[in-house]
């Protein structure tokens, strides 16, 4: 099987680390070989304090996987999410999104990424 990163040799994929569509995101990422950065708004132990373990347990796995992990502060904040996501539009040349339309962090990133000039895919269409 040729790899996804085989093709496309300077793919590389920035997730938010949430439970969610940021980790099946990364989950794809570890099985098709494609290398990703973790972009983190706070350090592990915060971002994950009220966390299943599980979920937490997780995230420190595709830590070990990620190419590099970027962690934005050294705090909890509610705004630190929109830094976090701002951070990753600024540094992207496609959005991929999975947004159903709602209010929250998502439409607020989607917004960011058309203000920014950044095209998006959302998925959930």
């Amino acid at each position: 099987m040729i790899s996804v990163h085989n093709a496309h040799r300077d793919l590389m994929v920035l997730s938010g680390g949430a439970v969610g569509f940021d980790t099946i995101v990364a989950d794809c990422c570890v099985e098709l070989g494609i290398p990703f950065t973790l972009v983190l708004p706070f350090p592990p132990d915060v971002m994950t304090a009220r966390w299943p373990r599980s979920s937490r347990d997780h995230l420190r796995s595709l830590m070990d996987e990620a190419f590099d992990v970027v962690v934005l502060s050294d705090h909890f904040s509610f705004a630190g999410y929109q830094v976090r996501n701002e951070y990753m539009v600024d540094r992207a040349d496609l959005l991929c999104a999975y947004w159903d339309g709602s209010r929250g962090g998502t439409a607020n990133t989607v917004e960011y990424a058309h203000r920014k000039g950044v095209p998006v895919k959302n998925l959930w269409q």
